[in-house]
């Protein structure tokens, strides 16, 4: 399955010392289920095959301090309920 994640004034970025005021940094967590399952640097992230069944997905936009970025008291995250019907079947997620 792969994972696009679209931006407005984000930057995916591994290196902390390039910093821009204007535009916000760093690099998104992915979860399955709660749990981590990555650390994401560009905007697209292939997640591979998931088990039949449910899954949450949540992916958070944080800063090179993996702090969760927040504007305007609005934390960046999005979940989103994904239904396997069969190993590996997946609609595509963004």
């Amino acid at each position: 399955m792969l994972v696009e994640l679209e931006t407005e004034n984000f930057h995916f970025s591994r290196d902390d010392s390039v910093l821009h005021p204007e535009i916000m940094e760093g690099h998104a967590h992915l979860y399955v289920n709660d749990d981590q399952e990555a650390r994401i640097y560009a905007n697209t992230y292939n997640l591979g095959h998931l088990e039949e069944g449910t899954h949450q997905i949540k992916v958070v936009l944080v800063s090179h301090d993996h702090q969760t970025l927040v504007k305007g008291g609005r934390k960046f995250l999005l979940k989103k309920l994904l239904k396997c019907l069969k190993k590996g079947a997946a609609p595509p997620f963004h």
